[in-house]
């Protein structure tokens, strides 16, 4: 008997040990802030979002997300996740978007690389202002900028060479994806846009990462019918309205 108490002990506190190293979270240390010199009003509340982008043709993997309220500026949060979802082969980015009075005042727009690649558990974001009214905004014109894309099917653009796109005044595009180019005529009209499948560009070989991004940018391309021009940018969507490309434009040099 005493054998088998023996036993049942152990196993028991194997599991007990085992259950603690599973429900034992790891933390991201995040500085939230922006550049307007603005205060928040008192309802403001930060989300933050660890995201798995190591794929560009698929939606976003979201490991962790939690809602903070923002009582200062810089703000300094900690988001748990669990280190056992993270793969060292793959791409992790942190966002955040700040609310208020149900609306995105301020969120990223770029991608703020963590844990993997030579990225560590710290990261400092700095959200762009949202417009709280695009009629009193300056909008820029679709034709002229150098439009670059930041997110694609939901997904941050993470690329030492971000695809962008430009159009003239004649329709014409010119299309970065990050590998090759490609040009094209698109068609435009009243929040319409076509690119057709008339798009012509050059064929070097791309590595695995500039290949899976150039396939969802072209992917977003052949499924585009329609557009929006804010202040904050360009965003492409699709036929059920769904938003598939984020551009903001670069500045002029």
């Amino acid at each position: 008997m005493k054998k088998y108490a023996a036993v049942i002990l152990a196993m028991l506190l194997y599991a007990l040990t085992a259950i603690s190293a599973l429900a034992e979270d790891a933390m991201l240390e995040v500085s939230i802030a922006y550049r307007e010199r603005i205060a928040l009003p008192p309802d403001a509340v930060v989300e933050v979002e660890l995201l798995d982008v190591s794929r560009m043709d698929v939606a976003a993997d979201r490991l962790s997300s939690q809602r903070f309220r923002m009582t200062s500026v810089p703000f300094e949060a900690t988001l748990a996740y669990d280190p056992n979802l993270v793969d060292e082969r793959l791409t992790y980015t942190v966002a955040a978007r700040i609310y208020t009075q149900g609306r995105v005042m301020f969120r990223t727009t770029q991608a703020y690389p963590v844990l993997t690649r030579g990225s560590g558990s710290q990261v400092e974001l700095i959200l762009q202002m949202m417009p709280a009214n695009d009629a009193e905004e300056d909008v820029p014109s679709l034709e002229g900028p150098v439009w670059q894309a930041f997110e694609v099917d939901g997904r941050a653009v993470v690329a030492d060479r971000p695809p962008t796109l430009k159009f003239e005044k004649s329709g014409q595009f010119g299309l970065f994806s990050g590998c090759n180019n490609f040009r094209g005529l698109a068609e435009i009209s009243d929040g319409e846009i076509g690119f057709g499948d008339n798009i012509a560009g050059t064929l070097m070989a791309c590595p695995p990462g500039p290949a899976e991004l150039e396939r969802a940018i072209l992917n977003a391309v052949s499924a585009t019918v329609r557009y929006s021009l804010t202040s904050s940018g360009l965003t492409l969507l699709d036929a059920a309205g769904r938003e598939i490309m984020r551009l903001q434009a670069q500045p002029a040099e």
